[in-house]
């Protein structure tokens, strides 16, 4: 079999680079290059200005610049100048960070996370090698569907970030054994649309419509469609002529591979754009059913007992269930016209929840049908909370409200002038709230004027808890405090990184997350640290107890088990994706949601899925359980009820918050 395809070409001669040493725009040292192509090079380079020594990947994007720049160049820079802005907005957990970009001797210049690792391309010349036959179908399927949930995220962007030029070289997996993608196709868009150059993209892997000068979310399908192909067969596109991979079927090569990954291969690869998959959601679907479906034949099997995954359990195995995911039922779901960041609180069979249109709703336990709304004049990210007579919450326009249970009028209104995100709590008769002015406001329940003002030097953006008789929460000042009942402070302690997520108390510790990748664990009375545990990632959201384990989130994905007495690690588990939520327990089910736009329960027991339900957007908000529902809303603008595939117990209290 020959390999040749998948060497790393030299770089071109006639293509001047960096050499070691040479310092870039007075900022970075080039230490060496580590990428290289038609559209540009890659170098791996240190910031000479900064304390702590960093490395960065700077990608330097190739065209014939001259001075004055002509009308086209001039087309191209702005450009580039726009789709960097673009990528400097992105966060995904798979997706390198664009931190700056810069003009430098007429190059133009990204500066973006080093991701250590091996590429796709690199790691199937090495299978090759060493086994002499392609990767497994069940590797393919694991690493496409991480694709997609990028692809997902990325064509859900405003303008779509389209690459249309994927193959094996743009993604990497690192020594953690995760996928990330280290090419955007910037300069390929960017040039491409402005039909200055004759290049489309790499032989066999771009779309038909490139060569009309168009793309859309389904020509990067297609190529993600030969990607596979490649990975699964070791099929050298370069020999398939122009667009006819329809001759080609994946099994032709690889006869041990199954109909249904064959049959989904192939409709990435239509050559008319209507019959390919719609979205890459819907392709990673299909792909997550398949891996469901072969899960139920097969043990897991795992090459990294520390990072284990394992499959998820089957209840039922009959013919007629066998193709059917492992999902809740949707009981009902309502729509807000924005994205829903505020965890929806009941009383009294109502829900009550903020969303991103300016407006906090009132809908019911029962079918979700609306049963109140008030506008405001900024969007609500705060948890209201609810008493007898009132609801509290904060508003992006700066101001603090309290509302009648109906949501009809004022009972009065405060306006700090700047955006409340925090989600207040009730301590006696005061609501007690922090803005992103940094000062956190105690207002007596039946008044307008703060009783008292505490300052921090950053944004209070978490939730702040009462804990026994303190206030308890985080800013980002990256410190932790704990105040009186008047507003006085009682304690604090310093960490390396913004504080957001909601404080726990178990066994007089209060527990809380950084984003420097701790856990922490406090004396409630002074304050000292007890210990301390570094995780796999930043801490946004609340930990959840049972028993002697904590249970923790992070930004990177990770779940771990923690022993509640020093922080020990029990297990931990890949979730792939960042989790975005508090984690609600019951019993040995724990439920979170993530960027991705799924809703998980995960039995704690066997450590494993149990089921999934995906939205169209990431999950920020706490999940609700109450009566056999668990409510929660996604960014996709909707707020959804779902039956949960276990009965709550006897005696097992009514709702779970």
């Amino acid at each position: 079999m020959n390999f040749d395809f998948l060497t790393n070409p030299l770089p071109d001669e006639k293509v001047t680079f960096l050499k070691s040493g040479v310092i870039i725009d007075k900022r970075f040292i080039v230490e060496k290059m580590i990428g290289w192509g038609g559209m540009g090079n890659v170098y791996l380079a240190r910031d000479i200005t900064s304390e702590r020594p960093k490395h960065f990947a700077i990608k330097e994007t190739l065209f014939a610049a001259q001075e004055p720049l002509t009308a086209d160049q001039a087309l191209i820079v702005k450009a580039l100048h726009k789709e960097a802005k673009i990528m400097m907005r992105l966060e995904h957990p798979s997706i390198p960070r664009v931190f700056d970009y810069f003009e430098w001797q007429r190059r133009f210049y990204l500066v973006m996370d080093h991701i250590d690792g091996q590429t796709l391309n690199d790691k199937l010349l090495e299978q090759l090698k060493t086994h002499g036959v392609p990767f497994e179908e069940g590797n393919v399927i694991e690493w496409a569907i991480l694709i997609c949930n990028i692809f997902d995220y990325l064509h859900h962007q405003e303008p779509p970030v389209i690459h249309r030029d994927i193959k094996p070289e743009n993604f990497i997996i690192t020594d953690r054994n995760e996928l990330k993608m280290i090419d955007y196709g910037i300069a390929r868009q960017v040039i491409g649309s402005l039909n200055l150059t004759s290049r489309q993209g790499t032989p066999g892997y771009f779309a038909p419509e490139t060569l009309d000068n168009y793309a859309d979310q389904r020509t990067d399908l297609y190529s993600l469609g030969v990607m596979m192909h490649v990975l699964l067969t070791a099929k050298d596109p370069r020999q398939v002529p122009h667009f006819s991979w329809e001759d080609h079927r994946p099994r032709q090569y690889c006869t041990s591979l199954s109909r249904e990954l064959d049959d989904i291969i192939m409709r990435c690869l239509r050559f008319d754009m209507s019959e390919r998959w719609p979205s890459a959601a819907q392709l990673r679907d299909a792909l997550v059913l398949l891996r469901q479906t072969q899960r139920r034949f097969a043990p897991p099997v795992t090459t990294d007992p520390q990072r284990q995954t394992r499959s998820v359990p089957i209840k039922h195995t009959t013919t007629a269930d066998i193709r059917q995911p492992l999902a809740p039922h949707c009981a009902w779901s309502f729509t807000a016209q924005g994205p829903i960041r505020s965890s929806p609180v009941l009383k009294d069979n109502v829900l009550y929840f903020g969303a991103h249109d300016a407006h906090l709703y009132a809908v019911s336990l029962r079918d979700g049908a609306q049963v109140g709304a008030f506008p405001v004049n900024g969007n609500v990210c705060s948890d209201p909370v609810v008493t007898d007579r009132s609801v509290f919450f904060g508003a992006e326009d700066g101001v603090m409200y309290a509302l009648n249970r109906s949501l009809s009028r004022k009972h009065w209104t405060y306006t700090v002038g700047s955006p409340i995100v925090s989600t207040p709590i009730l301590y006696d008769d005061m609501v007690v709230i922090g803005a992103n002015d940094g000062v956190v406001y105690g207002f007596p329940v039946a008044g307008t004027e703060p009783r008292w003002r505490f300052e921090t030097w950053g944004p209070v953006l978490g939730s702040l808890a009462r804990i026994k008789d303190m206030i308890v929460f985080g800013s980002e000042d990256q410190r932790v405090y704990a105040l009186d009942a008047d507003g006085k402070r009682k304690w604090s302690r310093t960490t390396r990184e913004k504080v957001e997520a909601l404080p726990v108390i178990k066994q007089n510790a209060i527990l809380i997350g950084s984003m420097d990748e701790y856990l922490y664990a406090f004396d409630y009375h002074q304050g000292n640290p007890l210990w301390k545990k570094r995780l796999d990632g930043g801490i946004l959201t609340a930990v959840a107890l049972h028993e002697t384990r904590i249970y923790v989130g992070t930004t990177e994905g990770r779940l771990f088990c923690l022993d509640m007495r020093n922080g020990e690690t029990k297990w931990q588990y890949n979730v792939n994706n960042q989790i975005t939520s508090d984690l609600v327990m019951r019993d040995q089910w724990l439920y979170f949601g993530c960027k991705n736009g799924a809703l998980y329960r995960f039995d704690t027991q066997h450590q494993e899925v149990y089921w999934r339900f995906q939205t169209n957007g990431p999950i920020v908000t706490r999940p609700l359980l109450v009566n056999g529902l668990i409510i929660t809303g996604s960014m996709d603008h909707h707020l959804y009820a779902l039956h949960d595939m276990v009965t709550p117990a006897e005696g097992e209290p009514e709702v779970v918050e």
